[in-house]
Formats: structure tokens, C-alpha cells, sequence
């Protein structure tokens, strides 16, 4: 076998990509959807987010399913990418050479889909690196050896098996209790690599190297389990809710509900970067409600800090407005990250009744990514029937 041949290929193609594109920041590239002025900052969920960061909010109300791949070669600092890269590439190059390619190239899908399929079920926060399929790799190499301990050879043979357990545990061990760790990632990872573990077959001659109806499944498998990511981090179908005024509205499942500091109520998602918000307003029509929503909602969070450049916006496309409904759009900065508020007034819908206002706010730079779901939600609301079964929000409900 030539030195060429016996190169890593499969597992450089993982570590080399994860370290120009954390270099490539570090010089002072900037991705397309942030402005250039502003450049880089890692700790920064909404940049590491444009790096192709795993969103589950982004997954599942903006189908963007590619994050389960690119997420494993985002890195957030040259610390986070050494200590990931430093048993990766070792053990799984070591790896790699003792068993087919093929194989281990499933191997590798398998475990960016399991460990990033996992965090979309337990991890709502932005996540990134490649610590899922370092565990994946290890996991395989315990069992692999274990496996196989009689036909590797005594030179190869501490690489795998029960040598790689101690490691295996000592990783885990020191990312218990950190609460900046994707846990269902690394756990995720680790049980997509003990799966597929016992189909990895050692490198032989030809004629053992047949097809593996192991590997189709395995593909099957990935495949959808990719296809049905956004439906997965959605958390299943919309929930109707009562909003107040004898109106309701369906909204995504994985939203959660609190109060706002004005006393609203909420729905947030993203780690809180996506809030709709709901409350009553004067029924009071035009410029009216502009001037009373500016007066009472967002000038009081700019007096303690909350906002601030509140700037009104032209809205860039129609939504599907319920009749007699007003929408305005404002621009504005919340702790320093540029937002898009989106309002919506929603007529009274008897006398004596006031009306409602409901707000999306999201990051600037995902107005377009949400206009989706921003059309459904607004698209969805109306006044609740007596048998559709409408959930009722209480303060017991969000304690």
C-alpha cells in the first residue's frame, strides 16, 4: 500500500474546510449577509449563524435543512477547532485506514446527521463544530477494535478498541456542566457511531469487497432524516392559540410562551432573537395607532434601553392582512443588534372592544428568511369558532 493511498483523505476533507473557514474569519472575511463594516465577532450567535451554524429556529421556520452539514465546520475559536481537530484527525485517520473507505465515509454522514439531528430535538441555542462527529469517530473505534481485535495487528491494534475508551470518556467528562456545550450533540454523536459501528468492515482484498445493504440503509436513513429536519426542529404542526380580542392565530409549536417587560404576551423562539408579541391597543384607526403604539410600546422600552434608532419602514411586500387590518413596519436596535419589528392592527371585533396589535420582531438579517412564516402566522389569524380548538393561554400555562 503507498503512502499515498494510506492519506486520510475522507477526514482532511472534514478538518481542512473547519480550518480555513475559522482562518478566513480571523483575516477578515465577511459572509454576505453581514455588512462588511461590521466584520466578525464568534461570540456573536447571529455571525456564527451566517458561518452556517445549526439554528434549529432557522431549520425549522426557514426549511434551512443545510445547516445539519455545515454546522460541523463552523468553529466559534482556534481553541474550539484545535481541541475538536486534535482527536478527529488522529483517530479518525486511524480509522480510516483500517477499514473501507466507503464505509467510513457513511460513517462520517451518519454521524453529522445523527448529532445535528439530535440537537434539533434538545437544543434550541445556535451550535457549531465538529465535537459530534469527533465522538461519532470514537465510538466506532472502541467497538471496531473490540470487534476485530484478532485480525488487527499488534502495531495497530492499541489505536482501537478498549485503548480509545479512556479518551472516549475523558472528552465527555469535560463538557459535563458546561451550559455553552451542545450536549445532545456530543451524545447524539456518539450513539450515531456506535450504531454503525459493527457494519464498518476492515479493508481486505477484492473479492471480500462487495456492496453492504448496511450503507443503503444508512443512506436512507440520512436522507430523511434530512428531508424532514425543519418538520423535526418545528416540533410538530402549528398550535391555534386565543390572542385576545376574538382573535387567534396558529403558531409554530417549538415558540414558547412568556411575558414581555411591558407586560405582553409573548412568543419566542432562536434563544429569544424571534418574538411575537401580542396586546391590546385603543381602537383607534391610520395615524392614530401609529402615533399610540410609538407613544406606549416603544418609546417605554427606549427610556430603560430596551431599543433604541427606532426608525419607521417602508414594508418591502403585501402580507395577507385580514380586512380592516393595518401593518406597519419599524427598524430599531435591541442591545445593539440591528431588528425588524413588523405590526399588525387588528380591527375590534365588537363595540367596546379594543383592538390588538401583533408584532414579529427578527434580526434585520433574517427579515427575508421569516417573511415565510411571518405570512403564515398574519395569514392565520381570525376569530375562533366555539368547536376548533383553540388553546387558551394562562399565567399558569407559561409558569
Amino acid at each position: 500500500m503507498s503512502a499515498l493511498s494510506r492519506f486520510p483523505w475522507i477526514t482532511a476533507a472534514v478538518c481542512v474546510p473547519a480550518a480555513i473557514l475559522l482562518a478566513a474569519t480571523r483575516l477578515g472575511w465577511v459572509p454576505t449577509g453581514l455588512q462588511p463594516s461590521t466584520g466578525i465577532d464568534l461570540g456573536d450567535a447571529l455571525h456564527v449563524v451566517e458561518l452556517g451554524a445549526r439554528s434549529t429556529a432557522l431549520v425549522g421556520d426557514a426549511d434551512e435543512r443545510w445547516r445539519l452539514l455545515t454546522s460541523h465546520f463552523v468553529h466559534t475559536s482556534w481553541l474550539h477547532l484545535v481541541f475538536n481537530l486534535a482527536f478527529l484527525f488522529p483517530v479518525g485517520g486511524a480509522l480510516e485506514q483500517i477499514v473501507r473507505r466507503r464505509d467510513y465515509a457513511v460513517l462520517m454522514l451518519v454521524a453529522m446527521i445523527g448529532s445535528a439531528g439530535c440537537s434539533l430535538v434538545f437544543t434550541p441555542q445556535v451550535s457549531a463544530g465538529a465535537s459530534g462527529v469527533v465522538f461519532a469517530v470514537l465510538g466506532a473505534a472502541v467497538i471496531t477494535g473490540i470487534r476485530n481485535r484478532d485480525r488487527l495487528g499488534p502495531h495497530v491494534r492499541h489505536h482501537f478498541g478498549w485503548w480509545v475508551l479512556p479518551f472516549l470518556l475523558i472528552t465527555l467528562a469535560v463538557t459535563l456542566g458546561n451550559p455553552s456545550v451542545d450536549h445532545a450533540n456530543h451524545v447524539g454523536g456518539l450513539l450515531a457511531g456506535l450504531a454503525y459501528a459493527p457494519f464498518l468492515r476492515l479493508r481486505l482484498p477484492a473479492p471480500v469487497e462487495r456492496g453492504s445493504a448496511a450503507n443503503v440503509v444508512a443512506l436512507a436513513m440520512c436522507a430523511a432524516c434530512f428531508v424532514a429536519a425543519p418538520a423535526i426542529a418545528r416540533g410538530g404542526a402549528p398550535t391555534r392559540v386565543e390572542i385576545g380580542g376574538g382573535w387567534s392565530a396558529a403558531l409554530p409549536a417549538a415558540w414558547a410562551p412568556r411575558f414581555g417587560p411591558l407586560g405582553e404576551l409573548e412568543w419566542t423562539t432562536a434563544g429569544g432573537l424571534v418574538v411575537l408579541t401580542v396586546g391590546e391597543v385603543p381602537a383607534t384607526t391610520g395615524l392614530a395607532q401609529r402615533r399610540w403604539y410609538l407613544d406606549h410600546r416603544l418609546d417605554p422600552l427606549r427610556a430603560v434601553g430596551r431599543c433604541t434608532d427606532v426608525e419607521e419602514m417602508t414594508p418591502d411586500a403585501a402580507m395577507p392582512l385580514p380586512p380592516g387590518a393595518l401593518h406597519l413596519r419599524f427598524g430599531l436596535r435591541r442591545e445593539q443588534t440591528p431588528m425588524v419589528r413588523d405590526v399588525v392592527f387588528l380591527p375590534a371585533q365588537a363595540a367596546g372592544r379594543r383592538s390588538i396589535a401583533v408584532s414579529l420582531e427578527v434580526p434585520r438579517q433574517w427579515a427575508e428568511r421569516y417573511d415565510e412564516t411571518r405570512d403564515f402566522v398574519v395569514g392565520s389569524l381570525r376569530a375562533p369558532r366555539p368547536s376548533a380548538g383553540v388553546t387558551r393561554i394562562s399565567v399558569a400555562a407559561i409558569e
